[in-house]
């Protein structure tokens, strides 16, 4: 039986197992049925991550961010096992696993964090989220080392930090943590990463948002508009963002495809109108256009 933490205590590992040279760090989580009718009761797709940070506190290189997308790190130290899109099932759901040796000496930090897909738009949160837990074993022994059971009571949050692990005089240390927040997974992209300037990157650019198609895919009409977006219609450059992450999800980051609008614009559909929800939707639709085609384009048809 391993040492069971409480949110704030931390667990030496090094100290515990010095000679332990991979570790793996599983997590795990139960989603119970809402009794709350505003709550959204389809299926929960609930997501671990990563972030391995720098003496700065921000990832080095788009490669240290593990995720659903990107299963390995730059230095091939930490490995996640993929993406569980039920959580159904007693035990670990997701495991990152780690080989102490390999960790590159400028990583300091790593946050490990479960975020609810798409929460807010679906109305989710962690209060339907129960028996979270993050744990420490002995890959080669499966001997567990440490457990951490959030206790806490979330409502709003969409997105939980379980704990960091991190390097202090030389040893490796883990903090239980349990910090709830409402943004989802982009809250922890927009904290942890960097943007490069031009004439100091040595490595690929790291981008201040979720990974989205290269940039020699897109034309240069295309990412003045996303700059113009940003600038003159920010409500719109946050839907693009999280359609970054859906596309990124469904493997779509890479595809092209021409986007059109057709709306009714008959009686009936005057109370749809008056309520805004079709302007929502377009809304939607641009951003979905400003991924898919070229130069950010829709065709409408009435």
């Amino acid at each position: 039986m391993g040492i069971e933490l409480k949110k704030g205590e931390r667990f030496n590992l090094s100290q515990e197992s010095p000679n332990l040279k991979k570790v793996a760090i599983a997590l795990g989580w139960h989603v119970e049925k809402s009794l709350n009718p505003s709550v959204t009761s389809g299926k929960y797709d609930i997501d671990s991550s990563v972030f391995m940070l720098g003496a700065d506190g921000k990832v080095p290189d788009q490669k240290y961010f593990v995720f659903y997308n990107n299963l390995q790190s730059l230095d091939n130290s930490l490995r996640h096992s993929g993406d569980n899109r039920t959580g159904q099932g007693e035990g670990d759901d997701e495991t990152i696993y780690l080989d102490l040796v390999k960790i590159n000496s400028a990583i300091e930090e790593m946050i490990f964090v479960v975020t609810i897909h798409e929460g807010q738009a679906k109305n989710q949160n962690f209060s339907q989220i129960k028996n979270a837990f993050i744990r420490f074993y002995n890959q080669d022994t499966g001997t567990e080392l440490a457990r951490y059971d959030l206790q806490e009571a979330f409502a709003e949050e969409t997105a939980v930090e379980f704990g960091r692990f991190y390097k202090k005089d030389g040893t490796w240390r883990f903090q239980a943590v349990g910090q709830g927040y409402k943004q989802g997974l982009q809250s922890f992209v927009d904290k942890y990463y960097i943007e490069i300037k031009q004439s100091e990157k040595k490595t690929e650019p790291i981008l201040p948002k979720l990974p989205t198609p290269e940039d020699s895919n897109k034309s240069q009409k295309a990412i003045t508009l996303e700059k113009k977006l940003e600038e003159k219609a920010p409500h719109i450059f946050n839907l693009v963002k999280k359609v970054d992450i859906s596309l990124a999800k469904a493997n779509l980051t890479n595809h092209q495809a021409k986007v059109a609008l057709c709306l009714d614009v008959s009686v009936s559909m005057t109370l749809l109108y008056n309520s805004g929800k079709i302007q929502r939707l377009a809304e939607k639709i641009l951003a979905l256009g400003c991924r898919f085609d070229d130069n950010g384009s829709i065709d409408i048809f009435l």
